[in-house]
C-alpha cells in the first residue's frame, strides 16, 4: 500500500539520500580568497584560485567515494522497504539497517569534514552545505517511518485480539 504515511516517509528518506549524493557537503575559502576546499560525497578537492582564464587550479584531490556508496545503499534499501508493507516486522528490520547506513554516511562525512577543516586557515569557519543536512533529514524521515510502522503493527495486533 503505497498511500500509507510510512511509505511517504520512506520515499522522502530515499530522496534525501539521493540529494546527499548530488549536492556538496561542505566548503571553506581562505580570507584572501586564494585557496578553497570543497567536500562532496565523491571527492575532497583543494583548489588554488588563480587570475587566469581557467580560474581554479587543483592542488590536491582525495577520493571519498565510499560516502556515496553508503548513501546510495541507504537510499536503495529505503526504496525497497516501501514495497515490504505486508510484513511489518521485516519492514522494521530494514528500517534499522537503513538507519545504520544513514548514520554511517553521516559519521564518515563528518570525519572527512573535520579532517578537511584542518587543511588551512583555522581562523576561517567552513560552510556546511545542503548535502550534509540531507543525511540528518533522511534519518528523521526514517525514524518517523519506523514509528508509523510500529503503530500499524500495534493496530493489527489489537484487532487480532478482539477476534
Amino acid at each position: 500500500m503505497i498511500q500509507r504515511i510510512q511509505s511517504l516517509f520512506l520515499l522522502a528518506t530515499t530522496l534525501a539520500m539521493f540529494c546527499m549524493v548530488i549536492f556538496p557537503l561542505w566548503d571553506k575559502t581562505k580570507e584572501d580568497g586564494s585557496e578553497r576546499i570543497e567536500v562532496t560525497v565523491q571527492h575532497v578537492v583543494h583548489y588554488k584560485v588563480t587570475d587566469t582564464t581557467v580560474g581554479l587550479e587543483i592542488l590536491q584531490k582525495k577520493n571519498v567515494i565510499y560516502i556515496a556508496f553508503l548513501a546510495v545503499m541507504a537510499a536503495v534499501l529505503a526504496f525497497y522497504n516501501i514495497f515490504q508493507y505486508r510484513n511489518r516486522l521485516v519492514q522494521t528490520k530494514i528500517c534499522a539497517a537503513t538507519a545504520f547506513l544513514i548514520m554511517a554516511s553521516l559519521a564518515v562525512s563528518a570525519f572527512i569534514i573535520f579532517d578537511a577543516e584542518r587543511v588551512f586557515d583555522s581562523s576561517v569557519k567552513g560552510n556546511y552545505k545542503v548535502g550534509f543536512f540531507m543525511s540528518a533529514l533522511a534519518l528523521i524521515f526514517n525514524s518517523l517511518a519506523v514509528r508509523f510502522i510500529r503503530r500499524d503493527e500495534k493496530l493489527v495486533r489489537s484487532v487480532d485480539r478482539i477476534r
